[in-house]
């Protein structure tokens, strides 16, 4: 059994600086492995907040180089970045219908890998479509060839792991057969994450209730198609710490004030009701599977007190 913790870092005033947080107090390494996690994700979203020069390889170096300095102490995976900013508009790196072979993502790969230690254990690729193969994203379809490519370079060519976290965004089960590729796809990865979005989204995609009994029907259809290695993240943000507010300048960077309580992303507006959609993904796997899966992936936002507070309630999650 695996267990793997999102962590989330920026670029901020020309250096990388950690976004987790215990409490008001940095996270480490160690507040991760005492709370149970085996590995960490290194992420900051799509790479909207990796440092961009244009040149792979400098920038996977400046990124490995603060990792080793900051959660070296744990095996770990990197993202491979996705987007940049130019111009107040996420544009991806290099071209999505190409070919991997000299493009950025081979170079920031090659540079993570020459100033890594021996604690790096694979990648993240960190583009959340799930139907980027085929139906697209947003600006085009991600060539298959890329994947390929990248899958091919990371997991034959230096012997490390793959992973992917799509975002499931509430779609109905006729629509993740219709319009995902995770059932296509989950081969060129060691590791799928699935994203139900259950404890942020109120609606599913047909604009029926997400109710209980559909995360019932979206862990039944991860668990089809490849038991253990397509498997779930489960999710809760700071949104269960019940912090109070008046407004917006009583709250964490990231979170508003939204009746009488600091929320981020979950459904509801107050702590106790968060708490409990959280808990719902421990229930929906023993009703499911009878077990908790073997591999986790961990969405807490960026405080590991997030984590602590679920617990209380429910200490298998």
């Amino acid at each position: 059994m695996s267990t793997f913790a999102l962590f989330w870092f920026e670029w901020e005033s020309n250096k990388y600086i950690s976004r987790m947080k215990v409490g008001t107090s940095e996270a480490t390494a160690l507040d991760f492995k005492i709370r149970g996690f085996d590995y960490l994700v290194a992420l900051d979203g799509e790479g909207e907040r990796s440092h961009y020069t244009g040149d792979g390889y400098s920038d996977g170096k400046q990124l490995a180089r603060f990792l080793e300095d900051t959660i070296a102490d744990m095996e770990y995976y990197v993202t491979i970045p996705f987007y940049f900013y130019q111009f107040g508009k996420k544009i991806p790196r290099d071209s999505v219908s190409g070919n991997f072979d000299g493009s950025y993502w081979q170079r920031w790969i090659d540079g993570v890998v020459d100033s890594a230690g021996n604690n790096l254990k694979g990648f993240y690729w960190s583009l959340e479509a799930p139907g980027q193969f085929t139906y697209g994203y947003g600006d085009g379809i991600v060539s298959r060839y890329l994947i390929e490519g990248i899958s091919y370079y990371v997991r034959r060519d230096y012997g490390l792991d793959l992973i992917w976290i799509p975002s499931l965004g509430g779609r109905t089960i006729s629509d993740l057969e219709k319009y995902t590729d995770i059932k296509h796809y989950h081969g060129y990865f060691d590791y799928v994450f699935c994203q139900p979005n259950y404890y942020q989204k109120q609606f599913m995609s047909d604009g029926a209730p997400y109710q209980y009994s559909n995360l019932l029907d979206v862990f039944q259809w991860i668990q089809s198609i490849d038991y253990p290695t397509v498997s779930i993240e489960l999710e809760a943000d700071r949104g269960v710490l019940g912090i109070r507010c008046l407004d917006n300048r009583d709250c964490p960077t990231g979170t508003s004030c939204d009746g009488s309580y600091c929320h981020e992303n979950c459904r509801a507006l107050n702590s106790v009701s968060c708490i409990d959609y959280a808990c719902d993904y421990v229930n929906a796997q023993y009703d499911t599977l009878g077990k908790l899966w073997t591999n986790r992936a961990y969405y807490f936002s960026t405080n590991l007190k997030a984590i602590d507070t679920v617990r209380n309630r429910c200490p298998k999650w």
